[in-house]
């Protein structure tokens, strides 16, 4: 799948952060096994839904002739590169935090 971090600005000038993420290649969920983004957003929406942390889910869209077949969601703040998580100094608290907060969201995806 292609993931894209974008900025869309509304009538009133506001700038909203989001991720658009969409099948790869043929633009259509045909040419990817597994799992479609349809339904990728749907399994990610009704995690949020019961106390998973996930981004909200604002559009789904299906085989549309410019983006193909995915779905935009909420951009959220944070770093999820692991090097930087481990090693720098500024994650330090983040660090102390992430195995129990890890372990809230496995308990969340688990119910």
């Amino acid at each position: 799948a292609e993931t894209w971090a974008i900025d869309v600005r509304d009538g009133a000038g506001r700038t909203h952060p989001l991720v658009l993420r969409r099948s790869a290649g043929h633009g259509s969920d045909d040419f990817n096994p597994g799992v479609g983004k349809r339904e990728e957003a749907l399994a990610q929406a009704a995690a949020a839904r019961h106390g998973v942390p996930a981004a909200p889910v604002l559009a789904v869209f299906s085989d549309d002739a410019a983006l193909g077949t995915g779905y935009v969601m909420q951009r959220l703040a944070g770093e999820t590169l692991a090097r930087r998580l481990l090693r720098e100094e500024r994650y330090a608290g983040a660090r102390r935090r992430l195995v129990a907060d890890c372990a809230r969201a496995l308990a969340a995806i688990h119910r």
